[in-house]
């Protein structure tokens, strides 16, 4: 699983640092079509990643740490993350 959360954390920071920082010679910008495709594809993945561990991951995860009994807060906390995705992938489709 933190080979999923490691790539997803690393497409973060790729379009967050596109975003943030001037570009240099050693450090060139994302063109405009990878960007965006970046920020779809990141969109996209995390999506299923978390529809996926809600309907297969955290079942077992229940059975011997009680947080997970509870989806609620992590329920919560997803649909928080989606809300932000839909409005990226919106933005970025536009």
């Amino acid at each position: 699983m933190d080979l999923f959360h490691s790539s997803f954390r690393s497409m973060w920071t790729t379009l967050y640092t596109t975003c943030t920082s001037p570009s240099t010679p050693s450090s060139p910008p994302l063109s405009t079509r990878s960007f965006i495709n970046l920020g779809l594809r990141f969109c996209q993945s995390l999506e299923s990643h978390h529809r996926f561990e809600e309907a297969a991951i955290f079942p077992i995860l229940a059975i011997k740490m009680p947080i997970f009994r509870s989806t609620e807060l992590l329920l919560a906390q997803h649909e928080e993350i989606h809300v932000g995705l839909k409005a990226l992938e919106t933005y970025l489709g536009e």
